[in-house]
């Protein structure tokens, strides 16, 4: 990875709040810089692979949420348990 990817990562790090690991994110970043690799104008370039990066990764988060970890969490927290309880075991 290069210097310049390496900067990128950090950012889109930060912008996913520290949600995916860096090794994720990296991957991410080096498949995009290399659609890029050929571009006669590379000014840009950085700018492109950061915004394609947070798209992707983003969508990757809303369809399968992931713990700290990078697993799928076994519940969601937030969610009081009888919400995740079938309704006929909810006492009133």
């Amino acid at each position: 990875m290069n210097n310049g990817n390496d900067l990128i990562i950090d950012k889109v790090w930060q912008e996913l709040d520290r949600q995916l690991p860096r090794e994720t994110i990296g991957r991410t970043v080096t498949e995009i810089s290399l659609a890029y690799q050929d571009a006669k104008v590379q000014a840009f370039v950085p700018m492109f692979v950061y915004r394609q990066a947070v798209e992707r990764l983003r969508r990757q988060l809303n369809e399968k949420p992931l713990s700290a970890n990078g697993r799928v969490p076994f519940v969601d927290r937030q969610w009081p348990a009888h919400e995740l309880a079938p309704a006929t075991q909810i006492n009133h």
